[in-house]
């Protein structure tokens, strides 16, 4: 005899709900797989969209960017009385670290001053000369950005 003939003259009948009870064991672990790869489906889904809704705030144009303790909307609502000097002390400081740390409203201001007219409405000295105190790098950055190429 063989061994398969040998097992199949050892078999015995399953005890009654024998079967019943390994089908719902494999169900209850097809339904937890299902389950946990739809939550790992919808977490992955609230991460992305959490990140586009971020993303979205912080390059839409209204940027809420705080530098020297004061926002872009405040910096720019102030570039006017900036440029006039009618601003007391603290407020100045607070701008002019604004302006050397955030690239788009310095741009703003930049255009502002109409690259240095002085009939300009708003005219105030380049940026450059503005901020003494901004770290060199961005110093840099910002006189070549405003110094028109020789040719």
């Amino acid at each position: 005899m063989n061994d398969l003939e040998n097992r199949i003259d050892q078999w015995q009948p399953c005890q009654s709900g024998e079967l019943e009870c390994a089908v719902r064991g494999v169900r209850a672990k097809r339904r937890t797989r299902t389950a946990f790869k739809l939550g790992s489906s919808v977490a992955v889904l609230l991460v992305l969209g959490a990140a586009g809704v971020f993303a979205f705030q912080q390059f839409n144009g209204n940027q809420a960017f705080t530098f020297g303790g004061i926002t872009c909307e405040q910096t720019q609502a102030n570039m006017e009385a900036y440029s006039k000097g009618t601003l007391d002390a603290k407020l100045v400081q607070r701008i002019e670290t604004h302006l050397a740390e955030c690239q788009h409203c310095g741009q703003k201001y930049r255009e502002m001053t109409v690259k240095g007219d002085p009939t300009a409405v708003g005219f105030s000295p380049p940026l450059p000369d503005r901020l003494p105190h901004r770290p060199a790098s961005t110093a840099v950055a910002l006189a070549v950005e405003s110094t028109p190429m020789s040719r």
